[in-house]
């Protein structure tokens, strides 16, 4: 609500009128009826405005609310007061004096609440700025750039299995070569056959993020006041982010176990790092890459290694970024095309002619460092069995999943989790080539 100074005030005359001041006023009051009926523009805003049709004292009442500054005048009445009072008033800074009494308010302010009350919520929600009372400052959050999950996803890669909660090993056997049967015309003899087996333990491992959002905090995030609203609820946000940072991590840890970048190494191995594997690290041109042709040879040795391990085609291959790039920059003319080095992965062939690699995808999660170099490129070669007894799986007691816990505060804790591990029962499924060099970075 704001009020006139004194200094603004006109006196009124002994009778309390002031007619050249009232016919003003009336016709202030037709032009914004009609503005009204008609409608009108408030090009600061960009909005344009028309009233609902209504008749009468309503029509004059809304008016009054909503476009014409409201404005209430105080008669002078010369028998009870005096000219001596009025100067008493005016001298002391009051608003209100002898002489005339004008409330002013603004039609954004009668807007404003009218806006406030017909939503039936806080005002502060539906306060309606005008742009030369405030400046608002629009807010945003940029996500960090994380690499996903590999792409194209290959249906039962990892053979996710849910061992149980509490457990924190896993146990497995495999068999050992089978001796050759016995032979016989009429089968009559008897003798015991032994298939041995062994055991295998394995230790399962967590990560995990904590965080807490007190009570303002949450409070805050869930405000309907525009101020809040003028950027996303900022701690939905962090979670998310710590979300997709331990998913991020997970996709690491299931590759490389604790050795991938960023976590304490306690020893726990992934699929390309088990004790069973040995990395191959002169594939190519003695580990280079950066020629045409040199890319195709190591994804042949790669294939090769599984082929002498009586494990057939065709096979999933997995390119560090910087193979991808390297591949996209090799190029040749090929019957007078040129073509990079990419394409002729994709048209290798196996004996049965069809494709040697069901599946190539760029996997990111191949290095240990927190980038790739132009000395730590790597490729891979898997075998996915689909039968009932996978090569290599992944094994877990506890999925990924937000935790509740106890309260320390008026806040809210939690925990972000899993606890699993990749398990190699097949070291022969699985070809790795790593420390190789590419010119792209």
């Amino acid at each position: 609500m704001a009020y006139t100074t004194p200094s603004q005030i006109t006196y009124l005359t002994p009778d309390g009128l002031n007619r050249d001041e009232i016919q003003k006023t009336v016709q202030e009051y037709d032009k914004y009826k009609q503005m009204g009926i008609d409608g009108f523009s408030d090009d600061e805003i960009g909005y344009t405005w028309k009233m609902n049709q209504v008749k009468g004292g309503a029509a004059r009442k809304l008016m009054d609310q909503i476009l014409v500054d409201k404005i209430n005048y105080e008669p002078f009445d010369a028998k009870k007061h005096n000219a001596d009072k009025a100067v008493r008033y005016q001298a002391r800074g009051q608003d209100t004096i002898v002489a005339a009494k004008i409330m002013v308010d603004s039609r954004w302010d009668q807007f404003n609440r009218i806006r406030s009350h017909s939503f039936d919520q806080v005002r502060d929600a539906n306060y309606f700025f005008h742009p030369n009372e405030v400046t608002v400052l629009q807010k945003t959050m940029q996500p960090v750039l994380r690499w996903g999950e590999p792409q194209p996803i290959v249906p039962g890669f990892f053979n996710d299995t849910d061992i149980g909660r509490g457990m924190n090993q896993y146990t497995y056997f495999k068999t050992n070569d089978v001796p050759a049967p016995g032979g016989s015309k009429t089968f009559e003899q008897r003798g015991g056959t032994k298939v041995s087996v062994e055991d295998t333990t394995v230790d399962l491992f967590g990560l995990y993020y904590d965080f807490h959002l007190s009570m303002v905090q949450k409070d805050a995030s869930m405000s309907g006041d525009p101020i809040y609203r003028l950027e996303p609820a900022k701690q939905q946000f962090i979670i998310q982010e710590l979300t997709k940072s331990l998913a991020t991590y997970q996709q690491g840890y299931r590759y490389l176990g604790t050795a991938y970048n960023g976590l304490n190494d306690v020893g726990i191995t992934g699929l390309l790092n088990d004790s069973s594997i040995t990395p191959a690290t002169t594939i190519g041109n003695n580990g280079s890459l950066v020629a045409y042709g040199n890319i195709r040879t190591a994804a042949n040795q790669l294939a090769n290694k599984l082929l002498a391990k009586k494990i057939y085609a065709p096979y999933i291959l997995d390119l560090s970024p910087g193979v991808v790039m390297q591949a996209n920059l090799n190029q040749d003319a090929v019957n007078g095309m040129i073509v990079n080095e990419l394409s002729t992965l994709f048209a290798m062939n196996a004996l049965d002619g069809t494709k040697m690699f069901s599946a190539i995808r760029m996997n990111p999660h191949m290095i240990t460092g927190s980038a790739e170099t132009n000395t730590t490129a790597a490729m891979a070669c898997y075998k996915v069995e689909q039968g009932l007894i996978p090569y290599f799986k992944y094994v877990y007691s506890y999925p990924m999943a937000y935790y509740p816990m106890p309260q320390i505060s008026l806040g809210v804790d939690g925990k972000i989790l899993f606890m699993g591990r990749t398990v190699v029962e097949q070291a022969n499924a699985i070809a790795f080539g790593n420390t190789l060099t590419v010119n792209v970075f």
